[in-house]
């Protein structure tokens, strides 16, 4: 691991200093609150610069999560989500994995699957959460609305942001494909004129908003359903329906 790790920051070094120019680096030199480091597979230095200053490390530990994340799962890897149906109860059960990319785009796929297994009525949408821990804590993370500090939950819809436009007198989407849901209305108060994405603040909102986003795209695809919201575990007797794999890797 630390071999192929030095590698590609090597790579990544190589690619700075050359397809990024020089310039590059020179305006890196020229901060004072910057720091690099690189070594080639050996352990010798390439570059050195404030090598032992504490800096809050923010998106490059997405290379390292990205080198992990292949080295465990491969390039091909899909995250699933199940979908089962409570006969008596008409309860559609989803089982969440911790996918981390169900978008709008991603739910309108989902949806189109229900209409194959022709479900017409739903009255109730049910989440079982239970393969992520209640609560999950982030070193780093804080408190803020930005999308960074989004809480994390088995079942996410939108990375667990909401993104509206707000006006004078009232509230929209700012997603064509993302229906303004009654949680990212009540968010939306209070928010000055114009355009924000913001997260949701709570890991239990995270499960509720994307039930929401379902409900509305279930209603324009002739689905109709006033359905409620249910969190539990599946029940033992409900049928699966199909198993979603994300259409991205």
């Amino acid at each position: 691991m630390k071999l192929k790790l030095l590698s590609l920051i090597f790579s990544f070094f190589l690619l700075f200093t050359t397809a990024w120019s020089s310039n590059a680096l020179e305006k890196l030199q020229s901060l004072s609150s910057s720091a690099l480091l690189a070594e080639d597979p050996q352990g010798g230095i390439l570059y050195s610069k404030n090598a032992d200053q504490l800096l809050i490390p923010a998106s490059t530990v997405k290379v390292l999560t990205a080198l992990i994340a292949l080295e465990h799962w491969g390039k091909d890897f899909r995250f699933s989500t199940d979908f089962y149906f409570d006969v008596p109860r008409k309860t559609l059960w989803i089982k969440a994995y911790g996918d981390p990319y169900l978008i709008s785009e991603e739910i309108d796929l989902i949806v189109e699957k229900i209409k194959q297994v022709e479900i017409t009525e739903i009255n109730e949408i049910g989440v079982d959460s239970s393969y992520f821990q209640k609560t999950i804590a982030i070193d780093g993370q804080g408190d803020s609305l930005n999308p960074y500090d989004a809480p994390v939950s088995a079942l996410a819809a939108n990375f667990n942001t909401v993104n509206v436009r707000i006006y004078e007198d009232s509230i929209s989407s700012s997603e064509l494909q993302t229906p303004l849901t009654p949680i990212a209305e009540e968010l939306a108060r209070g928010l000055s004129v114009g355009t924000h994405r913001i997260n949701l603040g709570e890991t239990e909102l995270g499960p509720r908003y994307f039930a929401q986003i379902l409900k509305a795209k279930l209603n324009r695809q002739g689905i109709l359903t006033d359905s409620t919201y249910l969190s539990g575990n599946i029940p033992k007797d409900a049928q699966q329906l199909f198993r979603h794999m994300n259409s991205h890797t």
